[in-house]
């Protein structure tokens, strides 16, 4: 495949000549380090109206990354940036783009289709492979970086017309590779008179809990229609407070005199969410106070000198933040917030299981491990560096409300299968509680004899049981799910991996691999070898098990696969890595288990 330079060499002529052989009129071509652009003019048979002047940047990628047209005298309601006046020829430009095409065969094969669907009635698909998808007009403001309010979509809509008083906290906050603060803050209360039209629902509210932040109060107006201003300005800012004057506080970032002195407001307005479907937007003003800053000169006839700092405005993000705006890509989980799992084992292959479903919108976790996170984990465990020392459990409890921030988590620190202090067992009846309230079991413990004790207590509970391990050496994995109330018992499993391999219903074990395991310094047992990249689909199929199984039933639920048993091959019988092969089986009760 050639190089970039050698795609570029002669083009910008070649560009321009076939430009004109289609019947674009080249008024200008300009090249200013490797960035070309065409100033050229579409006549009214190109466009199906008058004609237009359109300016094409050619960005150095060119032509394997997409040119920019923009016609800024157009002002189309659809397919064109209100600000920049990009037009939007191709949806998901850089995947939709095909180099071959050049300038002229992109403006013949999109140009009038898009300036008629750019002009045509909200709501309709205007030309036969237009987009289905919405232009919500807050993608094209100029925010202010690295600052954003988290707010419920779904809650948040008060009356076009309506305005109030806000309640807010801010944090400034310090990320890992951003240059200076991070502004994040959650709209706690929205205000009309004496109603409260919008309150932060439980979950988000402590999502600052971690952060020191700084109690807003401000002024927040629903609009007929979007601002029209790429970046706020005096007018905009006291159109939002107007009516409601003396309600905007004014804060600093550190909650104390020090610093600079900020206001915020926020304004709702009708936007397109999909193609046809309108929602209420949200986009918030943030004023930096300005005012008088005395300098002093030194030296003979030196003295103060008082330097006017004006006024700033920035639009600050709405961030979507309500739990369905969380699930909102992966709609297959809905019904997962009304489901709660029970976890035993928080180790390598039990906290990735965690992370995923907590990413799925799993809404209830009870978490049992009795160990602590150590910084040899780190290889195969989702935990971080800062939770070195923490119970495992606690440690993924915070990491399930970072990603999750309304899911419930209930941890306990317990070795099964040992004894209390005072001599009595009491596992059982600990088991049963937290079996009885939750909807399945996940068994990642990786120990046979804990397998088999919470197969029992689950099977007696009437609840599901998911049981995930990896072969030694992690040549492969195996995911076992027992439905409530089915015949088989993971007893039975083990008997067909234990049959003869020509006997029938016999289910294989996964590829082992001489594994001598490690006994890491100061540890006091050995551990398996193996990459946390190979325990990944091991767990990632458990997550999907679970999934399936908690929404059975469920209307156009993550669907389950139809198998109970589940066999990874990441290795030949040589010990070779292979591509990911996952080979499933059916089993019905075994006549030599004797737990029946």
């Amino acid at each position: 495949m050639p190089d970039l330079a050698c795609l570029r060499d002669g083009l910008l002529e070649q560009e321009k000549y076939q430009l004109q052989q289609a019947g674009y009129r080249v008024v200008d071509v300009v090249d200013r380090d490797g960035v070309w652009t065409f100033t050229v003019v579409a006549s009214a048979e190109k466009t199906g109206m008058d004609e237009v002047e359109l300016t094409v940047i050619c960005p150095p990628a060119y032509p394997v990354m997409p040119p920019i047209v923009t016609a800024e005298q157009l002002g189309m309601q659809h397919h064109q940036n209100p600000f920049t006046g990009e037009l939007c020829l191709l949806a998901a430009p850089t995947q939709n783009w095909q180099p071959h095409w050049k300038l002229a065969g992109l403006l013949e094969r999109q140009l009038h289709k898009t300036l008629s669907a750019g002009y045509a009635d909200a709501g309709t698909l205007a030309i036969e492979d237009e987009a289905d998808q919405g232009e919500p007009y807050s993608a094209y403001y100029s925010y202010m970086p690295a600052a954003g309010f988290l707010i419920d979509s779904d809650k948040a809509n008060p009356a076009p017309g309506s305005r109030g008083v806000m309640g807010a906290r801010l944090a400034a906050t310090q990320v890992a590779g951003l240059e200076g603060a991070r502004l994040l803050g959650v709209i706690d209360e929205l205000r009309a008179g004496e109603d409260v039209v919008y309150s932060a629902p439980a979950g988000l509210e402590s999502v600052l809990d971690p952060y020191p932040p700084v109690q807003v109060t401000g002024q927040w107006v629903v609009l007929d229609a979007p601002p029209i201003e790429c970046k706020p300005d005096k007018k905009l800012w006291e159109k939002i407070g107007s009516g409601e004057n003396g309600k905007t506080q004014p804060f600093t970032l550190t909650g104390t005199n020090n610093g600079p002195s900020y206001e915020l407001r926020a304004i709702g307005f009708p936007e397109e969410h999909e193609h046809g479907t309108t929602t209420m937007g949200w986009v918030f003003v943030l004023r930096q106070v300005g005012g008088i800053n005395q300098t002093y000169r030194a030296g003979y006839g030196g003295g103060a000198k008082n330097n006017i700092i004006p006024d700033r405005y920035d639009f600050v993000h709405a961030y979507r933040a309500g739990r369905s705006d969380l699930m909102y890509r992966a709609p297959e989980t809905h019904g997962l917030e009304n489901r709660a799992i029970t976890v035993i084992g928080c180790g390598a292959i039990g906290s990735v299981i965690i992370e995923h479903l907590a990413r799925a919108g799993v809404g209830k976790f009870t978490l049992v491990d009795h160990d602590t996170v150590e910084p040899g984990n780190l290889s195969r465990h989702v935990a971080a560096f800062d939770t070195v020392g923490a119970p495992k459990v606690n440690a993924l409890a915070a990491r399930i409300r970072q990603i999750n921030p309304y899911a419930q988590v209930a941890s306990c620190v317990a070795r099964l299968g040992s004894v209390t202090p005072d001599g009595q067992r009491c596992e059982s009846d600990m088991l049963a509680k937290m079996f009885a309230k939750s909807d399945l079991v996940v068994d990642a413990s990786a120990d046979a004899s804990v397998q088999e004790y919470t197969s029992l207590m689950a099977r007696a509970a009437h609840k599901t049981w998911v049981c995930v391990d990896a072969s030694p050496g992690i040549g492969g994995g195996t995911v076992v799910k027992i439905d409530a109330g089915a015949e088989a018992c993971y007893g039975c499993f083990l008997w067909y991996q234990a049959s003869d391999v020509n006997e029938s219903g016999h289910i294989p074990s996964a590829v082992k691999i001489e594994d001598k395991g490690v006994q890491p310094a100061g540890c006091g047992q050995r551990t398996f070898t193996g990459t946390g990249f190979d325990l990944a689909p091991v767990s990632a199929q458990a997550a999907r098990v679970a999934v399936g199984a908690l929404l059975e039933g469920f209307d156009g639920g993550y669907p389950l696969d139809g198998f109970d048993a589940h066999i990874l091959s990441l290795r030949d019988e040589h010990g070779i890595p292979c591509p990911p092969r996952w080979d499933g089986y059916i089993f019905g009760k075994n006549p030599r288990c004797g737990i029946h």
